[in-house]
This record gives structure tokens, C-alpha cells and sequence, in this order.
């Protein structure tokens, strides 16, 4: 098969999707890609930007069209040309606008929202990274759509529901050696540096830690942006003594090998649709610490093994702190490796990116030969 995928914000985990399956597939892609800036221009102008670019085009014919949710469907459809128009459209959410939390006294313009449900009920299929966040986009669109005063698509919605599906993102699995504990236990953050993955619960537990008489290494990673949450430089300073890792690490070698020495991995976050820092984490040997919400009971698969139920926490600063006690007790890691090892391994190796690819590959191969089934529109 012959994919063209089009992705308007070639950054992040959007990049890293397309590049993870597109090296594992045994299927052939042309990707076209916009620069990772201006979100809200790249939903508006995407559409025809793409249209254009793809009418230069000299490959080989396209067997299926891959967009993410960022490139209305309907729009490309009805600007491309005759022959490609008629091709199988995948729609892939990594992100929505109807659940995507705002900054704060920021108001939801629906219009992006609106345009992602027109997506759904115009795409052959559906995907989201994670089933908690298909379900809770399902949960907004619909919500939405009772507002509506009248005509509200609710048959074609209830369409679009069956063409859903989950495919989540794949991982690389680590090869970098994990180095011997020394000293303290090394705690990390691994989230962007914004509000919504709620660094202020963070560095708050480890300041109530702190004053508790336990000071484990600090690693601290992860993307920042231009606007960065005040509380990093707070903690930067009041836990400066702590601190062996600081800030973003600019190469994939850097990154592993600040993974490699982590001994818990922590998320305190309020947004998160997947979660494949934490899962990347996991992969280089972290013990992971959650929150009992969002995608991690997903991706942590503690109902297939109820063991990994002692990773989660009640989402509080208290419960926090309390679970973090209990794991630095002297010998307490320790025991933990050996119990969770092995759930751990089989909860992550689910996201290995040969078996993603395998699955989605399979799932494009079947979406195409039941359109070349059906009447041309």
C-alpha cells in the first residue's frame, strides 16, 4: 500500500507517530508536513495548503490518505483532486479541541471542535491514541451536539462512532544500559513544562519531602516553552542541593541514558492523552507513580495485571507524599523491582513500535479493500 499522510504540526508526539510508523511499516508512505507553529492557522489554511502541495505530486498512485485530526477531512476532500478524493481517509487524533484544557481565563472558541466532529462524520475511519480519550471526546462532541437548536447530525454521529477505533502510539524500546543505583533514589519529571501537567503538585510534594527529611536526586526533563510555569524556577532554588538533571536534553542519547539512572518516574498531571514520556520512562526501567485518571489506568494496564494497581495514587498532593514515604523506606525499591518487573514489561511491550505498526498496517490493508469495494461517490 502507498499512504499519503499529511501533518500540519510536524512536532512532538506528532512527528515522532509518523516517524515510528512509518519506519516499522511494510508499507510505503510520502509524508507532507507543516511547521509545528500557530495550531489555529494550520486547522484554517491546512486544508488548501495540502491541496495545493499534493496536486504537484508525481508519485506512484495513493492507496489511502493518513491525516491527523488538525487537517479538517471534509475541507481536503472537496479541494483535492478528482482521483484522490476518492480514497480512504484515516483521521488520527493525538489531541482535541473540545477537551484540550485552556490556559487559564481563557475562553473554548467550538468552532475547532465543531470542525474535528465534521472530520469524524466525514473520514473512513477513526483513530485516537487512547480509549479514555475517544471516550471523552465522545462524551464533549455529544454534549455539543445537544445544544444544538436543530438538525443535529445525530444519526450520522452515531455512524461516525463505528468507524472508531484505538490505535495507540508505538515506542522504541530502550537499549541504553541501565546504570546501577548510587546514592539517593532518583525521582524524575518528564512532562511538558505547562500548567496542565500541574508541576506545582509536584515540587510541592517534594518540598513536603523535603521537610519530612528525605531528599531524593531530582531529574528533571522535558519539553519548555516560551511561557513556563514559575513554579520551576522556585523549586530550581529551593531544591538546588537535590538536583543532578535539569531541563530539556537535546538528543534521543542524552534523554535515554537521564532515563537509564531513574529509579520513579511521577506524573501529577490534571491533561494527558496517552502519556508516552511516562511509557518511555517505564521502558528504561523507572517505577511509575500516577494518578488514578486520564489514559494511565490504560497504559498501565492494571486490570490485566492487578498488581500495578500499587503504581497509582488517589491524584492529591497528600496521597502524593504519602505513597513517595512509603517507596523511599530503605529496601522498599528494591522489593517493588522485583514484584513489578515483570507486569511492567508486559504492560509496556504492548507499545513496542513492530507490533504498533503490524497492527495499524493490518488495519489500513482492510479499510482499503473494503473501499475499493464500494461505489465511486
Amino acid at each position: 500500500m502507498h499512504i499519503l499522510a499529511l501533518e500540519p504540526y510536524w512536532g512532538g508526539s506528532h512527528r515522532s507517530f509518523i516517524e515510528g510508523w512509518q519506519s516499522h511499516s511494510r508499507h510505503r508512505f510520502t509524508v507532507l508536513h507543516l511547521p509545528a507553529h500557530h495550531w489555529k492557522w494550520r486547522m484554517r489554511h491546512g486544508p488548501w495548503t495540502f491541496a495545493e502541495r499534493v496536486s504537484q505530486l508525481t508519485d506512484d498512485p495513493f492507496d489511502c490518505l493518513w491525516l491527523s485530526s488538525m487537517v479538517p477531512v471534509h475541507e481536503l476532500r472537496g479541494l483535492l483532486p478528482n482521483e484522490l478524493r476518492q480514497l480512504p481517509i484515516v483521521v488520527y487524533f493525538h489531541e482535541n479541541q473540545l477537551t484540550y484544557p485552556l490556559p487559564p481565563g481563557a475562553e473554548r472558541d467550538l468552532q475547532y471542535g465543531w470542525s474535528e466532529i465534521v472530520s469524524c462524520l466525514s473520514a473512513d475511519a477513526i483513530w485516537f491514541n487512547s480509549g479514555f480519550h475517544r471516550d471523552e471526546f465522545c462524551l464533549a462532541a455529544e454534549t455539543l451536539l445537544d445544544r444544538m437548536p436543530d438538525f443535529a447530525p445525530t444519526n450520522a454521529w452515531n455512524e461516525a462512532r463505528s468507524r472508531m477505533a484505538v490505535e495507540s502510539p508505538g515506542i522504541e524500546r530502550s537499549t541504553a544500559l541501565r546504570r546501577d543505583p548510587t546514592g539517593n533514589p532518583r525521582i524524575a519529571w518528564v512532562g511538558r513544562w505547562e500548567a496542565d501537567k500541574n508541576p506545582e503538585m509536584f515540587f510541592g510534594g517534594l518540598i513536603d519531602l523535603r521537610q519530612r527529611g528525605i531528599r531524593p536526586q531530582l531529574v528533571v526533563l522535558g519539553e519548555r516553552f516560551e511561557r513556563t510555569p514559575d513554579v520551576f524556577a522556585v523549586a530550581r532554588e529551593k531544591l538546588s542541593d537535590q538536583i543532578e538533571i535539569w531541563g530539556y536534553r537535546k538528543s534521543r542519547e542524552e534523554y535515554l541514558f537521564a532515563l537509564a539512572g531513574v529509579d520513579i518516574v511521577v506524573s501529577t498531571a490534571h491533561h494527558e492523552f496517552f502519556g508516552i514520556a511516562i511509557a518511555e520512562a517505564v521502558d528504561s526501567g523507572a517505577l511509575p507513580l500516577l494518578p488514578d485518571r486520564l489514559a494511565y489506568p490504560e497504559v498501565i494496564d492494571r486490570i490485566a495485571c492487578p498488581s500495578l494497581s500499587t503504581c497509582f495514587y488517589d491524584g492529591s498532593q497528600p496521597g502524593l507524599v504519602a505513597r513517595l514515604t512509603d517507596w523511599l523506606t530503605p529496601g522498599r525499591l528494591s522489593e517493588l523491582r522485583s514484584q513489578l518487573a515483570d507486569p511492567l514489561e508486559a504492560s509496556i511491550s504492548r507499545f513496542d513500535w513492530y507490533q504498533r505498526a503490524m497492527a495499524m498496517d493490518r488495519r489500513v490493508d482492510a479499510l482499503v479493500t473494503l473501499a475499493r469495494t464500494r461505489p465511486v461517490r
